[in-house]
């Protein structure tokens, strides 16, 4: 079993904000949300497919460090 650092999971959490999920089958939203930006923008809009998109909106939350020790204790239990 692999172990990320702490380098590494900022690394991923900056890609997945910036480019969505990796799992392919979340990733059939992106297709229309260009198709719906495209034609946004067309009809002199100004827009981006990622105003179309619930995960590029996400906004980050602050969690304190007992909340976060929580969290890292439920991913072991699930085998995380």
């Amino acid at each position: 079993m692999q172990r990320l650092t702490v380098n590494e999971v900022a690394a991923w959490g900056a890609y997945r904000k910036k480019y969505g999920p990796m799992n392919p089958i979340r990733r059939y939203d992106l297709g229309s949300a260009i198709i719906a930006s495209s034609i946004y923008r067309v009809n002199g809009g100004k827009t981006s497919p990622n105003d179309f998109l619930i995960y590029a909106q996400e906004k980050d939350r602050e969690v304190g460090t007992e909340e976060f020790l929580d969290i890292l204790e439920k991913g072991k239990k699930h085998g995380g």
